[in-house]
């Protein structure tokens, strides 16, 4: 079983975020009406705390594939199954998108932080 742990990879919502926060830092220097300003802003912002709430929940997550390329997450001792939606392959790094009935989680995997070996066998269980 490979096991992949909460701290060795990165959650894509936190690039959304820092998206968002850019936007609704240009909004406010953007020559509009107050009005428009205030909806886009108020838009934006509630974009952020559903961003926030799901890099919240999936902090503790911990990733396993067993030996017949099953995937699961883990979350605070409940094991859920899942299955890869989409994947992209680039160098060092692999882009994961795993999607259950209940949870959906997009993620990065770097090869330095988890380390080549393990990284080889991510790969090969995605291929």
């Amino acid at each position: 079983m490979l096991t992949i742990k909460n701290n060795h990879w990165f959650d894509l919502n936190l690039i959304g975020v820092g998206f968002a926060l850019s936007l609704s830092a240009l909004v406010l220097f953007y020559p509009i009406l107050i009005i428009y300003q205030l909806m886009i802003e108020l838009l934006l912002f509630v974009t952020i705390y559903f961003l926030n709430t799901n890099i919240k929940l999936n902090r503790s997550i911990v990733i396993m594939i067993n030996a017949e390329n099953k995937w699961f997450i883990e979350q605070d001792g409940n094991m859920l199954s899942v299955e890869v939606k989409d994947y992209w392959l680039h160098t060092k790094r692999i882009f994961i998108w795993l999607k259950s009935s209940k949870r959906s989680l997009s993620i990065v995997i770097n090869r330095q932080i988890i380390g080549a070996e393990k990284f080889s066998q991510l790969r090969a269980k995605i291929i």
